[in-house]
């Protein structure tokens, strides 16, 4: 789901994973799968960095999500969009507001546009949701000095009634 999600690539759409043994040990492979063509390969091989990490990324947390409930109750990132272009740089936005269904997200970023990005679109939707942001403004003799602020919500309060004109 995640790596369709953001769909990295035109022709490998779908991400697989080969289990094999090496050195009496159990291993796991990504590997990418055209089905039209009914190729498949190894990504490392043939994405670019940011397709690359991309499907890393998604490997990262489909094993998370495939823990279920005893996995971690949190997904710490650190700077995740590395050699993203803009197109999937949004596409994990988007999917960010997904993971935080289930889990507590953390991200930390150095990209100002990234985190005015995150801040709009992990915006609270509901009463029950919370955004957090804490940035980085300089540090001194005392360590870090940081600014920390709650997001504002984005559920509407009162309803919107739109009315159409009658020509």
């Amino acid at each position: 789901m995640v790596y369709s999600r953001l769909d990295p690539h035109p022709a490998f759409k779908a991400i697989e994973f080969e289990l094999d043994t090496y050195d009496k040990r159990g291993t796991t492979s990504p590997v990418v799968r055209d089905p039209v063509a009914g190729v498949t390969a190894d990504p490392l091989m043939i994405f670019s960095t940011s397709q690359a990490n991309i499907a890393a990324l998604s490997y990262f947390l489909a094993m998370g999500w495939s823990a279920g409930d005893t996995a971690l109750p949190f997904v710490l990132l650190d700077d995740p969009i590395q050699s993203m272009d803009d197109v999937n740089v949004l596409g994990f936005a988007d999917l960010c507001r997904h993971l935080r269904q289930d889990r507590q997200l953390t991200i930390s970023t150095h990209e100002r546009r990234f985190a005015g990005l995150l801040e709009r679109k992990l915006a609270p939707r509901t009463a029950a949701e919370s955004t957090r942001a804490i940035k980085f403004v300089a540090w001194d003799r005392s360590g870090p000095v940081v600014e920390e602020q709650s997001v504002e919500s984005q559920h509407l309060l009162d309803t919107i009634r739109v009315v159409q004109m009658a020509d």
